[in-house]
């Protein structure tokens, strides 16, 4: 019969499985919103680096960072060597057990010019705006603030 468990949870996965899977990253503010279909055509392309936040959308935490997460991306815009991103941890499994996520939020630094098999820096410095910036800015090289002389 093609009415039991087996054939439904077929059924169900070929739906979800259908259509196009787009590698195209989506932005929220500044903020790259990844998932587990963009995330490698995205960070590993070799050529900026990557802050990474692993959240959950019911996190306290993960709201609380969110303002100040969003504004460190819009600081670093103008920034060609570093990215802010985000990927929703439940929605995302498969990314998030590859780096080891357990808690949220937790953020990640994926360097220039690697692959999907490096070890990501974990950020424990402050969850604050100026900390966040002087994490990423330390790391390629530019330094804080020059992104902003405009001619």
């Amino acid at each position: 019969s093609d009415r039991d468990v087996n054939a439904l949870v077929k059924f169900v996965k070929k739906q979800l499985n259908s259509g196009p899977v787009s590698k195209e990253a989506i932005l929220d503010g500044d903020v790259i919103v990844l998932n587990d279909h963009s995330f490698d055509a995205n960070v590993f392309s070799g050529k900026e680096s990557w802050l990474i936040e692993f959240y959950a959308p019911w996190c306290g935490h993960c709201k609380a960072l969110q303002p100040k997460y969003d504004t460190a991306a819009t600081e670093l815009k103008s920034n060609l060597k570093v990215k802010l991103a985000k990927v929703d941890a439940t929605e995302n499994g498969t990314i998030a057990s590859r780096y080891g996520v357990q808690g949220y939020p937790t953020l990640k630094w994926f360097p220039a010019g690697t692959d999907k098999d490096v070890t990501p820096t974990a950020y424990d410095s402050e969850r604050e705006v100026a900390a966040l910036v002087k994490f990423c800015t330390d790391r390629t090289d530019i330094p804080a603030g020059s992104e902003k002389e405009d001619l």
